[in-house]
């Protein structure tokens, strides 16, 4: 009983830990987002201004918004997953079944066992 219990708080603590690192990639996200739609901005009206496309892209260094907007891109996804195992983990170490959570998530049991089996720490 006691092992489970700290199962339980272990997957819990995991999962804010999760979210938290979730909210600030998410955060990051946002900064790069609003950069990248500056640049995208700066672009058209070089482009409404019937300015060659490669200067234009060379003023709004395009070169170096892109990678970063990738970059963010993954890493928001990869936050988002890492959060999404993370509580469905805690959810049925608390004792939901696979029908509940998948109901709470709006998606199958199929679809949750497969998360769960393409993470590599097993789930008893």
């Amino acid at each position: 009983m006691a092992e489970k219990q700290t199962q339980t708080k272990s997957e819990r603590v995991q999962a804010i830990a999760d979210l938290e690192e979730l909210i600030a990639t998410s955060r990051w996200f946002e900064e790069q987002l609003r950069e990248a739609r500056t640049t995208y901005s700066l672009t058209l009206a070089g482009l409404e201004a019937a300015r060659s496309v490669t200067d234009v892209l060379h003023e709004v260094q395009a070169a170096r918004v892109r990678p970063e907007m990738t970059a963010a891109i993954s890493a928001l996804e990869s936050a988002r997953r890492k959060s999404r195992i993370s509580l469905i983990r805690a959810d049925l170490a608390e004792g939901s079944s696979l029908t509940r959570v998948a109901n709470a998530w709006g998606t199958s049991r199929q679809l949750i066992s497969r998360y769960l089996r393409d993470t590599e720490e097993p789930v008893e």
